[in-house]
């Protein structure tokens, strides 16, 4: 069965390499990946008005309506941006829409793919903890700054939120097994050709040998996005790996609260 008409959302931690995947992606002849959207958390949200469903169920529509009718909202906004960009399929990568996984596939009726990015916890808490300082806490997404009401600020902070994170995508990936791909950040930047080929083989797009290279030659949409790739000329390893900087004191600070997970997902700390 073609997944060539799927919708599919491209979900990741914070800080775990989802704009350089989507740049990758935004340079496929037939994709378009945009900034990260953030208009589905809303649409979220209004479906928590507490007469907006009694409302519509009184027009005489079902629940699968209401979520048929939404889907189509959100379907509409996507193809006219693919259109635009002279593309004929969308991805929507926005990091925050981990929190919405069950919404987003009901929104669909199932028939919508999931590339998950994942990377070492130690990593990606060290990125977390440059990226978002006190400094610009009000500039940053609302995930993030329930994160740090929720969990306060620092390297525990952000392991208890890549934890969650990572928890959720991962229980998400296990009941839809044959609708969800879970790569590496490690893979993609060690062996970028071979892991884009994966992803673009599940969701039954064709792999193209210079589009790595080309995404970081073609302009791309501003928007909701880390803004360091814009400074970004190649795929390189330089930030991978960079926990093993820490002392064992800093580590074994950290470790305990994703150990378990880590491991699951077949991470270490073996040096």
């Amino acid at each position: 069965m073609s997944h060539k008409s799927w919708p599919v959302f491209l979900i990741g931690c914070h800080r775990s390499g989802t704009t350089l995947v989507r740049y990758i992606l935004d340079a496929h002849p037939r994709i378009a990946c945009p900034p990260e959207t953030k208009f589905i958390s809303a649409l979220y949200q209004l479906t928590s008005y507490p007469q907006l469903v009694p409302g519509l169920l009184s027009l005489r529509m079902s629940y699968n309506d209401i979520f048929r009718e939404f889907g189509a909202c959100v379907q509409g906004i996507m193809d006219t941006y693919a259109r635009k960009r002279s593309k004929i399929r969308w991805i929507d990568k926005t990091p925050n829409y981990y929190k919405l996984l069950p919404f987003i596939d009901d929104l669909f009726d199932h028939k919508v793919l999931f590339l998950f990015l994942i990377r070492h916890p130690l990593d990606n808490i060290i990125s977390l903890g440059e990226q978002f300082t006190y400094i610009s806490l009000g500039q940053i997404d609302k995930e993030i700054q329930d994160a740090i009401a929720h969990y306060g600020l620092g390297f525990q902070c952000w392991a208890k939120y890549w934890r969650e994170v990572n928890e959720t995508i991962l229980s998400f990936a296990s009941l839809h097994p044959e609708r969800a791909h879970l790569f590496r950040y490690e893979d993609l930047v060690h062996k970028p050709d071979k892991t884009v080929e994966h992803a673009l083989h599940f969701i039954d797009e064709e792999f193209y040998p210079d589009i790595v290279q080309n995404a970081f030659t073609m302009q791309h949409d501003r928007g909701y996005q880390d803004s360091k790739i814009n400074s970004t000329q190649e795929i390189h390893g330089r930030s991978a790996g960079r926990w093993r900087q820490w002392n064992s004191a800093q580590i074994e600070s950290i470790w305990p609260i994703v150990a378990d997970l880590a491991q699951r997902l077949g991470y270490g700390i073996e040096t």
